[in-house]
């Protein structure tokens, strides 16, 4: 693209928005000031349709309620009928007559009794009896061949009078005011009907889409949609503004409850965009536009020429500066090249990478090491890089000083690996392996530091080396209690489970043998160790029964299996009982001598909610039982000793009786 043409549409661009700017913070400004004023016309208008319908229906309700208090004074029969007829003559506009009760039509003047559309048995009919004046819809009279209207007033006596009056009466009144040019009133029942419109063509054709829900003729969808919209707007609001679109032309339509309407008839002002003010302007502004718009291209394309004429001379000139260009970038396209080789190293690396200059200086870090330390970005890991290790290494040597050394030590041997502590900025202490490497860097060297984070792997060893020390315990106590003999087997029994609760940090163990009592399960404390937690025992401990005191435990332990809870997340019955005992976690292995339940081993902790480890619950649980079966094994010795023990003391008394025997014979024999 030439200079010239580069030129011609910069300007053309810029008398296009210099125009634009203009045409559209006028018609902005514009726009809303002659809108508040077609809204202010359009409440004022609304406000004089208002009165204008309230004031005739107030005079047809007057003259119907006078012609109710003259038949009201005449008797059934001729007498009503003869002022019926007189009616008409005073008011012309009345087609007919008719006198109802809740029983029926009881006199009718002018018309046939099926064109009511309101008899004793009407929606309205209620308000017409506690003295409301009431306007019916315009409906069709088959007899008359034409929409006729009904004022219905009551004649007190429990009887109405409903006056038949032409239906398109409203429609003629309105007929005789517009706004503008073609806008226009109208009105609607409480059922969006139209009760009044000044073009009848288009007030059937509503009626029948408002009534029957019929397209209307010529109506696109849309256009059906947004009337059906604005006619649900004017029937829920007392008042208000909206807009609807008829045979393609927008509408203003504002609209009001009817002041003395009983039943909730609204009157409404539609007036055509196209015929305001405002619309008026919109276009006298895009006249100016265009216009303005085509003589700014002509200036264009003339300063356009003025200016181009220096710079072509710079254009060449510039033409030679880009050969220029194009040899230096490709010697820095080299340069960055090689770096890149470099960087995609380090970012390709699991471990935290960070490259160091024979200055000590940090040049560049991998992602590995930002993420490592939860960092925003690369610079941040470089600015704050020594706030990311203590001041001193856990050898008691300076931070700073042992980088120094560290990186010296790879410069010259071009390998070195150690350990280090890092520190994340939140405290956090980060044990890694820090390996050095001597790498080439442009025409220099420089040092990669790699680190691998060994907090896993220390947590790995710290659990194995957990694990070991608690089956050691596990194995000493398991030890003690098979060499113990039958009369110290309680002194170690105790003595093991104090080594066992220690082992796994527990305040308290204890170990429950069950029995049944009343015909409940319960369970009574057979022995117990406790550190720092005052012990247990006693009464309170004896015949525990369990749908009482710790039903939800009852239930886990009958399915073999172990209870690990808070307590206060224990159901109210469990945690009222073990919370008066000051225990804050509970740990519970049930003991089961085949089938049967035969009791539990537990472990407390009373001094804080520390739930046990992995390792400490599978302890635990081998201990439980551990200690459950050497009491049973204690147990069935001693009652192998006692039993040997009696039968020793048979088999000599077995004795002595045969001696016994032996000599008296022997004396028998004798004599």
């Amino acid at each position: 693209m030439s200079l010239q043409l580069k030129n011609t549409v910069m300007i053309v661009m810029i008398v296009a928005l210099v125009t634009a700017a203009n045409f559209f913070s006028g018609m902005y400004f514009t726009d809303n000031s002659l809108k508040k004023t077609v809204e202010r016309d359009l409440a004022f208008a609304i406000g004089i349709a208002d009165k204008l319908v309230s004031t005739q229906v107030n005079l047809l309700k007057a003259e119907s309620s006078t012609m109710a208090e003259r038949l009201s004074m005449a008797g059934a029969g001729p007498e009503m009928r003869r002022l019926m007829q007189e009616q008409p003559e005073e008011f012309p506009y009345v087609l007919g007559l008719a006198v109802f009760d809740r029983k029926g039509l009881i006199a009718e003047y002018g018309r046939s009794k099926r064109d009511y559309p309101l008899n004793r048995d009407g929606k309205y009919i209620e308000k017409v009896y506690e003295g409301n004046a009431i306007l019916s819809s315009p409906v069709y009279s088959p007899a008359l061949r034409g929409f006729l209207m009904h004022v219905y007033v009551s004649m007190g006596s429990g009887r109405i009078l409903a006056v038949s009056i032409p239906g398109r009466i409203f429609s003629d009144i309105l007929a005789k005011h517009t706004l503008w040019r073609t806008g226009s009133i109208f009105m609607l029942n409480e059922e969006g009907r139209f009760v009044g419109a000044p073009d009848p063509s288009i007030a059937a054709a509503l009626e029948d889409y408002a009534t029957d829900g019929q397209e209307v003729p010529g109506q696109k969808g849309s256009e059906v949609r947004e009337l059906e919209s604005l006619i649900q707007s004017i029937l829920s609001a007392e008042n208000g503004v909206g807009t609807y679109r008829f045979e393609g032309v927008e509408h203003l339509c504002a609209y009001s409850l009817i002041g003395n309407s009983a039943i909730g008839w609204r009157v409404a002002v539609s007036v055509p965009f196209d015929e305001s003010p405002q619309a008026e302007a919109m276009k006298g502004y895009i006249y100016s536009g265009v216009i303005f718009l085509l003589i700014g291209m002509l200036a264009a394309f003339f300063l356009s020429w003025l200016t181009a004429r220096p710079f072509q001379k710079i254009e060449r000139q510039n033409r030679v500066l880009a050969k220029l260009n194009k040899t230096i970038r490709t010697q820095a396209l080299a340069i960055r090249e090689e770096h890149e080789r470099i960087k995609i190293m380090l970012d390709a690396t699991p471990l935290a990478a960070r490259l160091w200059s024979r200055e000590y200086a940090l040049i560049d870090c991998n992602e590995a090491a930002v993420k490592l330390f939860q960092l925003a970005s690369k610079q941040e890991y470089t600015e704050r890089y020594f706030e990311l290790s203590p001041e001193y290494q856990p050898n008691g040597q300076s931070t700073r000083e042992k980088i120094k050394k560290v990186v010296n030590e790879a410069f010259e041997k071009g390998e070195c690996m150690h350990e280090w502590m890092y520190q994340a900025l939140d405290g956090t202490q980060i044990p890694a392996e820090l390996t050095l490497v001597r790498v080439p860097y442009g025409d220099s060297y420089v040092v990669a530091a790699y680190s691998r984070d060994l907090r896993e792997y220390k947590k790995m060893i710290a659990e194995i080396e957990e694990r070991d020390s608690l089956l050691q315990t596990v194995n000493q106590a398991s030890d003690m209690l098979l060499r113990s003999d039958i009369d110290d087997f309680e002194h170690t029994l105790r003595r093991c489970m104090g080594m066992l609760a220690r082992s796994v940090k527990a305040d308290r163990m204890y170990l429950f043998k069950n029995h049944t009592e009343n015909g409940k399960l319960c369970c009574s404390q057979l022995y117990e160790w406790s550190a720092a937690a005052p012990p247990v025992q006693g009464a309170d401990m004896t015949n525990v029964v369990y749908d009482e005191r710790i039903p939800e435990i009852k239930k886990i332990l009958l399915r073999n299996e172990s209870v690990h809870r808070l307590v206060r997340d224990l159901p109210p019955a469990d945690r009222e009982w073990l919370g008066g005992r000051n225990i804050l976690v509970v740990f519970v292995v049930p003991v089961f001598i085949g089938n049967e339940f035969w009791g539990f081993v537990g472990f407390n902790n009373c001094r804080s909610e520390r739930l046990s480890s992995d390792n400490e619950r599978t302890i635990m649980h081998s201990a439980s039982l551990l200690i459950a079966h050497a009491l049973l094994r204690n147990q069935n010795m001693l009652n192998l000793k006692n039993a040997s023990d009696r039968l020793e003391i048979a088999l000599a008394d077995a004795r002595e009786a045969n001696n016994a025997k032996s000599s008296f014979l022997a004396q028998m024999s004798h004599e």
